[in-house]
């Protein structure tokens, strides 16, 4: 499997959640974006070798708490949502697919 990187991970996201990159790097809390931001932060994290800090960082946070918040909310929403698991599943093979 090849290296993700977290610029793979908010470029997917932002096309899939139809958000614009500053939006899912912003503070804006309506609930489109931060479901967005935080499944680039599930990704980041499950997908990448970064510290939790670094995703933050990376992501345009200030502390690894935001990643520890957005792990967790995305695995209590992807046993009751089965759209969201849908959608990011389809992230995850798509970023971690070879391309053919």
């Amino acid at each position: 499997m090849s290296r993700v990187t977290i610029a793979e991970i908010k470029q997917a996201v932002a096309e899939e959640f139809g958000v614009d990159l500053a939006t899912l790097e912003g503070q804006r809390r309506t609930a489109e974006y931060v479901r967005a931001r935080h499944a680039a932060l599930w990704l980041a994290q499950r997908l990448t070798p970064h510290s939790y800090t670094a995703i933050a960082k990376r992501m345009g946070h200030r502390a690894a708490k935001s990643v520890t918040i957005a792990v967790r909310r995305i695995d209590a929403a992807l046993v009751a949502d089965e759209d969201l698991a849908r959608r990011i599943a389809a992230l995850e093979r798509r970023l971690t697919e070879p391309m053919h």
